[in-house]
């Protein structure tokens, strides 16, 4: 018989500062989602009724465009995206690898091939990578505005116009991001907002926006979304269902409406940690004159992330890696997936080593703000 003691089991540290709250977020708004709710139970519209249409009005007006179109995710927006563009098999898809993994799989479903270009050192697309690689075979250009800060898109609007490529943004993570006035989304062909219950702007399920300037193509994605039917009974083109749900636009329009409060409170957290951690050694966020960022993520980038990341986890702070492993570096990704294989990404795969997530979101209180400074400074202290 083994009389030998067994250590105890190792105790997780206490989380004292979430990484995100979505539980409390909507805890606060309780009962005005549900008499929304209610509402929707009553007239019993469950598809494409009035909240769905009334909501798309709001948000196309919140971002400036003549249209918004609901889906029922954001992977589905970046899908029917492509599909009003008329991108099919063979064509390429031109894209980044270091964001989640739904961008490149819409691009696969559609049965096209994404090639990923490299990205900068504000992790969104690199523009000049960008025309170094646009092809004969390029139908088509997503740029993704990473964890809320806009890529470079005067840029890339600009090489994409010369090469006759339309853009469809990647705004899933960046609704109400702006540059120069103009909010993201408004600056491509078309823009895919994903509303996922942890975006910025989040239902209380999977949902999902297209928003264009484009009458053609708003009409053409209200189709796609609905089996292609125009009426009950007449199928104009070949579709599938993807319809935002009446409950979820529902909940959404109370969340549209403290959307500018919001975006402000996650500003001026990151304010807050740019002011305290500028002189350490840490690679943070900024932002190029006219772009104002919504911070859905606040990520640095450190040389020492992994030991950062334990001492702030032993701290209570719930800081987190985003996207480890690039797209092209999955395991999914066979060879011949994909035109770029691993090493062909050289700043992207860099990057997925060196990021780390500190917790941004409009609940954080000034003492968790205060305790995360404390625990990453105390990191860089005890180093020193």
């Amino acid at each position: 018989m083994n009389t030998m003691l067994e250590p105890p089991p190792a105790v997780a540290p206490r989380i004292v500062v979430p990484a995100m709250n979505v539980i409390a977020e909507n805890r606060a708004m309780r009962e005005e989602i549900l008499a929304a709710i209610s509402a929707v139970i009553e007239h019993g519209q469950f598809m494409l009724g009035g909240e769905v249409d009334a909501f798309e009005v709001e948000a196309a007006r919140y971002l400036g465009m003549r249209h918004v179109i609901g889906l029922n995710s954001g992977t589905d927006a970046l899908l029917l995206a492509l599909k009003a563009l008329d991108v099919g098999p063979g064509d390429e898809v031109i894209t980044v690898a270091n964001t989640f993994v739904a961008t490149a799989g819409a691009v696969r479903q559609i049965g096209a091939v994404p090639f990923f270009v490299d990205v900068g050192a504000d992790e969104n697309m690199d523009p000049q990578r960008l025309g170094e690689n646009i092809g004969p075979r390029t139908r088509a250009i997503i740029p993704v505005h990473l964890r809320g800060r806009p890529a470079d898109i005067r840029a890339i609007r600009r090489i994409a116009a010369d090469a006759g490529v339309p853009i469809v943004e990647d705004a899933s993570q960046a609704f109400g991001a702006t540059v120069d006035g103009t909010a993201v989304g408004k600056w491509g062909t078309l823009g895919a907002f994903s509303l996922h219950p942890q975006k910025v702007l989040g239902a209380i399920g999977d949902a999902g926006i297209v928003a264009t300037d484009d009458d053609r193509l708003a009409d053409r994605i209200r189709l796609l979304r609905h089996h292609g039917l125009k009426l009950r009974d007449e199928v104009h083109v070949w579709g599938q269902n993807s319809r935002l749900d009446t409950i979820q636009a529902a909940a959404l329009r109370v969340k549209l409406r403290r959307i500018p409060d919001w975006i402000e409170r996650r500003r001026a957290i990151a304010a807050a940690y740019r002011e305290a951690l500028s002189d350490l050694d840490l690679v943070l966020p900024a932002e190029r004159p006219g772009e104002r960022s919504v911070y859905y993520h606040y990520s640095v980038l450190t040389d020492r992330r992994d030991a950062l990341a334990v001492h702030l986890t032993s701290a209570g702070v719930d800081a987190r890696i985003h996207y480890p492993i690039p797209i092209h570096c999955q395991k999914g990704a066979m060879p011949g997936t994909f035109r770029v294989q691993r090493g062909g990404l050289p700043e992207t795969e860099a990057q997925a080593l060196r990021q780390l997530t500190l917790p941004v979101h409009p609940l954080l209180t000034r003492d968790q703000i205060g305790r995360v400074i404390d625990a990453v400074r105390s990191f860089f202290a005890s180093r020193d």
